[in-house]
């Protein structure tokens, strides 16, 4: 009971950072997007006729200092209000949970090419230390690491859409729509988990409680399965939550090149037409997130290694 305790009060202080993680990102992009070049009003009128622009930027507030700006506009956010978009007339987190759906979508999808090609990989490399499956998986991995997202995405986009015809290159309503950016999205994030993986099998495998397992009798690959891959499972689930944490924040490039309509894409087109409620509304969202996932990460590090338990419990009354 008391450990359970424990744990409840550690998540309660954890989501409590979030208020501080807001109001900072908050102020960092609002006088990013502040000092950032052209007209924010220019932009959504069209137009640079001085009484148009006069008048929206009276109508929007752009016409007082960037200081009260922020000001009012901080006010808004500890009511929990992010504003309205000033193209689409709509609240910005009614704009970003209609979004953010598909970018859950295609993150998790991602999350499953990651696993399915870096977990065996990793495994089968260190198993196989110095052989040629190795050298090629390495090769592989570094290949992934090195690729730009938007570059394999295009290729994906020319064989398989343009000359092959099988998968479409662009949207989220046909089907299969989702392979390709899921692919294009997870290859990085497969080839860093493909490595830590296999470093961390290597480091488990050389340690004495496998080699004493293997001297009783136990089955190869049962010593791998039940002994090593248990205790390697810690630093992959790290790898495993923050890669998921940047596929969520970092999926503007390839929703982008796949007209993907997620919170990404969202983001990038708000920037673009100076839609300072939204871009900002997005930004901060992406942060609670973020946060919310290492959170979990936490959690989970509780719930998979014992040793953490006991140690939230406080120091050691007996020492």
């Amino acid at each position: 009971m008391a450990k359970g305790v424990t744990m409840i009060k550690y998540i309660f202080k954890r989501l409590l950072l979030l208020i501080p993680v807001s109001l900072c990102t908050s102020a960092l992009v609002f006088f990013m997007m502040a000092l950032a070049p052209g007209d924010p009003v220019t932009a959504i009128l069209g137009t640079d006729k001085p009484e148009a622009v006069e008048a929206k930027r009276i109508e929007l507030g752009l016409d007082k200092p960037i200081g009260t700006q922020f000001v009012n506009y901080m006010q808004g956010l500890l009511k929990g209000d992010l504003g309205v978009s000033y193209t689409s007339k709509k609240p910005v987190f009614n704009e970003y949970i209609s979004r953010f759906p598909s970018t859950l979508k295609l993150t998790f999808y991602a999350m499953i090419v990651v696993v399915l090609i870096a977990v065996p990989i990793g495994i089968i490399s260190a198993i196989k230390q110095y052989s040629l499956f190795d050298n090629i998986g390495m090769i592989v991995a570094l290949t992934g690491i090195s690729m730009p997202s938007f570059w394999l995405g295009l290729l994906l986009i020319l064989l398989f859409s343009l000359k092959l015809g099988w998968l479409p290159s662009a949207g989220n309503s046909a089907p299969g729509a989702v392979i390709l950016p899921a692919i294009t999205l997870g290859a990085t994030m497969a080839a860093n988990l493909t490595r830590t993986t296999r470093s961390t099998m290597l480091e488990v495998i050389r340690q004495d409680y496998i080699r004493t397992a293997r001297a009783k009798g136990v089955g190869y690959r049962i010593t791998i399965i039940r002994h090593a891959l248990k205790n390697a499972v810690i630093p992959m689930i790290t790898v495993m939550c923050v890669e998921f944490a940047s596929m969520l924040a970092g999926a503007c490039v390839v929703e982008t090149v796949f007209s993907w309509p997620g919170v990404g894409r969202l983001t990038i087109d708000a920037i673009n037409r100076k839609d300072r409620p939204l871009a900002i509304g997005c930004l901060i969202m992406t942060a609670i997130v973020i946060s919310l996932v290492s959170t979990l990460l936490d959690i989970l590090y509780a719930l998979v290694d014992p040793r953490i338990r006991a140690g939230m419990g406080g120091k050691n009354k007996n020492v």
